[in-house]
């Protein structure tokens, strides 16, 4: 939650980053893609369908306000970003800025992009609170500012994430790197299938996971690794808090394998 007038930037985006308010009906198409590579790399992003779309980020809602779509082009007029947004006058207490703006959705494709749409924000100079509720919490915005305790940002969990089969979760995930690992699972009663040991072997980003009776290199709860299988926490935090047991190596090993580029994040309520 911020002010407009606390919008400062470090660094300015770099000359013929342009930002323009569209019309939604003409660049859902283009949102829709910008979105898809947005997401490509990042972990509990939601695929959305149509309805999705239409039931969150550009829902119509009376006591919002409309919704607005602004877009970011690069200096060779490609898009590399967008905002979705309402804006509502009358919600702000203060007698010349009393507008709102919450923020629906923001994608950017390079960091120049982000800057300019928080510029782009940054100038409705009615607008005393710009309001994002459901941003992740590695946003750069922390890095972007001048003053970031101007963000006023505070953290709240926005979903509860449980693995309820680990060899189709281990299997069916990117990984960065190659390498193998037997993970040993401890006492799950909800879900007594998944104890024992997994051997996880990547290959080219591929993965293949295998029940095993040898000795596990890191034994994990349930709890810490569905933390470190969705980017939550990393494998070397958990140990250092006792959550996760293994050789220094191991941990090392498992930390770099089960690592991810981005922090866990699902904007989207289902």
């Amino acid at each position: 939650e911020i002010d407009t007038v606390d919008v400062n930037l470090l660094v300015d985006a770099a000359p013929g980053w342009d930002v323009q308010r569209s019309v939604a009906a003409e660049s859902f198409s283009v949102v829709k893609e910008l979105y898809r590579d947005f997401v490509a790399d990042r972990s509990l992003y939601l695929h959305r369908s149509a309805p999705l779309w239409q039931a969150n980020a550009l829902a119509e809602r009376e006591a919002d306000g409309p919704v607005h779509i602004a877009l970011c082009h690069d200096p060779e007029g490609r898009p590399q970003g967008y905002v979705i947004y309402t804006l509502r006058e009358g919600k702000v207490n203060h007698p010349a800025r009393g507008q709102e703006i919450v923020i629906r959705d923001m994608v950017w494709l390079h960091i120049d992009a982000c800057r300019a749409l928080w510029a782009f924000l940054g100038k409705h100079d009615l607008v005393g609170r710009i309001l994002w509720a459901n941003a992740p919490v590695d946003d750069p915005a922390w890095e972007l500012m001048q003053e970031p305790r101007m963000l006023n940002a505070r953290e709240s969990e926005g979903v509860y994430f449980r693995i309820i089969d680990v060899q189709g979760a281990l299997g069916a995930r990117g990984y960065d790197r190659d390498g193998e690992l037997i993970i040993r699972l401890e006492t799950d009663r909800e879900t007594p299938w998944n104890q024992g040991s997994w051997r996880l072997t990547v290959s080219g980003g591929e993965a293949e996971v295998s029940r095993v009776s040898s000795a596990a290199d890191i034994t994990f709860r349930i709890k810490s690794l569905s933390a470190a299988f969705s980017g939550f926490r990393r494998v070397r935090q958990l140990a250092a808090w006792g959550l996760v047991e293994g050789s220094v190596s191991a941990i090392d090993r498992a930390d770099g394998l089960l690592a991810t580029r981005h922090a866990p994040h699902s904007p989207d309520h289902f």
